[in-house]
């Protein structure tokens, strides 16, 4: 018996070391590693889409590219208006074609996903960075009869740009470069008709349907002229000079109400010459009147 108690005592031991033993075989032994892939439409993780960029510019492009939807099924992704199809393989995975972004203002837009078989559907955002086009004329503070020019910056890459002035008439049209710049000289002539007033001028890009507007400020001509005396004997000649005309202006002379002859100004709006007082004596009125701005002078002088 006590050998039977023994032996059962020593299978015991055998039977606890072999179970610590394969508590410790269990502890030690290590997973066997497996390679992640993109879930499916069973996957537990559900389905979801991937951009291929998530920000852009107008005219910049990307893919959608999606997993987990129904398996060959047709899926439409939608854009900013813009849809596209593809179809899903048997593993409900997907890659959209090239979406182009179109030239809307900043700010997130939403991409949506939808399975046509399924109905599963799935959003992401796509960033679109604008445009901040800028541009003005060559002067802010111009004079009638004088030529304004445009310029424009950041527009789009090799935009067409329309360049209106007063009362939306079409001036010309500009072309941007590389950068989305340009410069245009000698654009419009301002009439004498806008002098003392402020004119509106706009750039509108063809592309981005940017409209960028400013306002012109038109002076006016506020001419002096001036004899070279106030007193005088009756039918003596004497100097006349004026200044402040327009560039090149033909300028009418009335003495007493009469004119007496038409001096053109030099490029400085300034003139010189000589006048004859009346033979009838008193005060009489020199006047000098530009044919271009409408604008005069008046001195009064005595004759004896």
């Amino acid at each position: 018996m006590q050998s039977l108690q023994k032996f059962l005592k020593d299978q015991g031991r055998v039977l606890a070391s072999v179970a610590i033993a394969g508590t410790l075989m269990a502890i030690t032994v290590l997973p066997v590693p497996f390679a992640h892939t993109a879930p499916t439409a069973n996957a537990d993780s559900g389905n979801y889409v991937i951009l291929s960029m998530y920000a852009g510019s107008p005219g910049s492009r990307f893919t959608v590219n999606g997993y987990g939807f129904g398996a060959n099924e047709q899926v439409q992704a939608t854009f900013a208006g813009l849809t596209v199809g593809a179809n899903a393989d048997s593993a409900g995975n997907f890659a959209t074609p090239t979406f182009g972004v179109p030239y809307l203002p900043a700010g997130p837009y939403s991409v949506t996903v939808r399975g046509l078989t399924s109905g599963r559907t799935q959003t992401a955002s796509y960033y679109v960075h604008g445009y901040y086009p800028t541009g003005g004329p060559s002067a802010y503070y111009i004079m009638p009869n004088q030529q304004i020019g445009f310029f424009g910056h950041n527009f789009a890459t090799n935009e067409s740009v329309k360049i209106f002035g007063p009362s939306n008439q079409l001036l010309t049209t500009a072309t941007a470069d590389g950068g989305g710049n340009f410069a245009v000289s000698n654009v419009y002539t301002v009439p004498f008709s806008m002098a003392a007033s402020s004119q509106t001028f706009r750039l509108v890009g063809q592309t981005t349907g940017f409209n960028v507007s400013f306002s012109v400020v038109v002076g006016n001509f506020y001419p002096n002229i001036n004899p070279s005396t106030y007193y005088l004997g009756r039918g003596q000649s004497f100097g006349v000079s004026g200044t402040g005309y327009a560039p090149n202006e033909p300028v009418d002379l009335y003495v007493g109400g009469t004119k007496m002859a038409t001096v053109t100004a030099d490029g400085g709006g300034n003139f010189g010459t000589s006048l004859t007082a009346p033979s009838s004596g008193g005060s009489f009125d020199l006047r000098g009147t530009g044919t271009l701005s409408g604008q005069s002078s008046m001195r009064t002088l005595s004759s004896y």
